[in-house]
């Protein structure tokens, strides 16, 4: 990765509950194409970098006995945290640090993966890192958004989070209802996602 690129340290600082409500989970299409495609052993440990609140985290943690989630941002890993004591998902431990930081042994986690974080390292940096690109799926899904919908999304930014928006975020909604208002069918807006799943292995060498 270009020793040049930085990402601030609090880019999602209070957006863990906006993140958690309103950003789409994966297809379930793709979570079962993964798990099969991954061919996992069922007592293995999942590396979930850049976890969020857990969008992969909790769908694949029935494939593992054990589950890393890690985050740089501590309100997510607190969510993850909150998540799996609610739920009673106790093979599930939440950390807080840096992917580039985090200590574990080669060859701990039979499977990691990164959600929509992805964009932020590239091809490159898995290749330096001896894995090989395997296989890539693509899933589409419909939703239709709300205002409110589109309201909560946009504070799960880094653009335009609570603490950015400050004491203009009711004029924010004004305003955003104002525009979209006068386009909505029957109140909501039709959305066609389209999401895409790309598998990357090491070689075997034994």
């Amino acid at each position: 990765m270009d020793d040049g690129l930085r990402f601030a340290t609090d880019l999602y600082q209070g957006t863990a509950g906006y993140y958690d409500r309103y950003r789409r989970p994966y297809p379930e299409a793709m979570i079962g194409w993964l798990t099969e495609r991954a061919v996992l052993s069922g007592d293995g440990r999942l590396l979930d970098l850049a976890c969020g609140t857990g969008q992969l985290t909790f769908p694949l943690r029935r494939s593992f006995s054990e589950v890393w989630s890690v985050d740089r941002e501590p309100g997510m890993v607190d969510a993850v945290r909150a998540k799996a004591a609610a739920t009673a998902a106790g093979s599930v431990r939440a950390i807080a640090a840096d992917a580039e930081t985090l200590d574990a042994e080669p060859g701990h986690f039979e499977l990691a993966v990164i959600g929509n974080a992805f964009h932020r390292p590239d091809h490159q940096v898995l290749s330096d890192a001896g894995f090989e690109q395997a296989e890539r799926q693509e899933f589409t899904a419909e939703h239709r958004w709300s205002l409110r919908e589109l309201a909560g999304y946009v504070r799960s930014t880094s653009v335009l989070p609570d603490s950015v928006l400050g004491d203009q975020g009711t004029a924010f909604d004004a305003d955003l209802a104002a525009s979209l208002g006068p386009l909505a069918d029957c109140g909501t807006f039709a959305q066609s996602e389209s999401s895409a799943c790309e598998l990357a292995r090491k070689p075997f060498t034994g």
